[in-house]
């Protein structure tokens, strides 16, 4: 429960907090981002209706904006327009410069932001699951839409304005499973379609981080985590490549070019001007190199996993659906 005192201390530490971002404090004050934008209602926050589908819908007039997933180790930030949005159900995908596969399950809190940062007026919708955890977020950057932005937060505002978000706890740690390791090549060697990995991987009763070690020697090679800096300096300015950033409710994709890597402590960052990702590698407990078989020959990736076996991050050279893989990238992939 949240106490009045306790919500009182809270708001005294965001108003305090300087340039400390909410999502640093959590871990701080002990509760969810969700519940400290919640406590901000009716000063510069306001609650959405959590109806991601339609409101993602009414994106694309709106110019460029910034997209934003993070996980618990990488967060990327991905600046263009929402595009050709198509939704089924509780899964959807947006396949323009701002390139996401969604599932709406996990998709229960909305709210808008408006504050002050480094003299800008930042605008933001971000997106919320149960226990607190933000799952997307984005800006708004071109200044002309600001009156259809106004539109669409007033047309999705919440009648609730007022009560504070209470999180259900914290997500259940997941049971390692492994399967027959025999079975678990043989369907590998089989794969037709890079896509159809994950589905390969729980019929054959694995978690991905069990299947890397079963297949290591074969299909995955482990890496020392600074392969990821390698990787990154190795292809900047040289090999396009794909950035794929996720959680349960959104995977966000990047494809193109990178220039700027810079480190700053144990953060290694892409600062550029379309995209920027920000990885904490004492987060990352496992680095792979991964091959997968496709028609178009084999698919290389580097894939950075946490201590559980969830994946933080997936490299990869970049590529579309019947070309093979870039020589380059495959080169980047068997040196680091």
């Amino acid at each position: 429960m949240l106490t009045e005192e306790r919500k009182n201390k809270i708001l005294e530490r965001l108003a305090s907090r300087g340039k400390v971002l909410s999502s640093d404090l959590t871990a701080r004050l002990g509760v969810s981002e969700a519940t400290l934008l919640s406590l901000m209602l009716g000063k510069s926050v306001r609650r959405l209706r959590c109806e991601p589908a339609a409101l993602l819908k009414r994106l694309e007039g709106l110019g460029t904006l910034m997209a934003l997933t993070r996980n618990q180790a990488v967060v990327i930030e991905v600046h263009g327009l929402y595009q050709n949005f198509n939704a089924q159900g509780n899964v959807g995908l947006t396949t323009g410069d701002i390139d996401l596969r969604l599932d709406f399950g996990p998709w229960v809190q909305a709210y808008t932001e408006e504050k002050e940062h480094a003299g800008r007026r930042l605008r933001s919708i971000q997106f919320f699951d149960a226990f607190g955890v933000a799952i997307h977020k984005l800006y708004l950057e071109d200044e002309t839409h600001l009156a259809e932005w106004n539109t669409l937060v007033d047309d999705f505002l919440h009648e609730d304005q007022t009560s504070p978000f209470l999180s259900s706890g914290a997500p259940a740690a997941k049971t390692p499973q492994s399967g027959d390791k025999n079975a678990l090549i043989e369907a590998w060697s089989r794969l037709s379609d890079p896509h159809h990995f994950n589905g390969m991987l729980r019929k054959a009763g694995f978690d991905r981080l069990r299947a890397f070690e079963a297949a290591e020697g074969r299909f995955t090679r482990r890496l020392e985590i600074g392969a990821l800096l390698n990787a990154l300096n190795q292809t900047a300015g040289r090999v396009p490549v794909m950035f794929f950033v996720g959680n349960p409710g959104c995977i966000e994709i990047y494809t193109g070019p990178i220039t700027n890597v810079k480190t700053l402590g144990e953060w290694v960052n892409v600062f550029d001007p379309t995209v920027n990702l920000h990885v904490d590698t004492a987060a990352i407990a496992t680095a792979w190199a991964v091959e997968k078989p496709s028609p178009d020959g084999v698919v290389s990736s580097l894939e950075f996993l946490d201590a559980e076996g969830s994946v933080l991050l997936q490299m990869f050279g970049k590529r579309k659906p019947g070309e093979p893989e870039l020589e380059a990238w495959t080169q980047v992939a068997a040196s680091v």
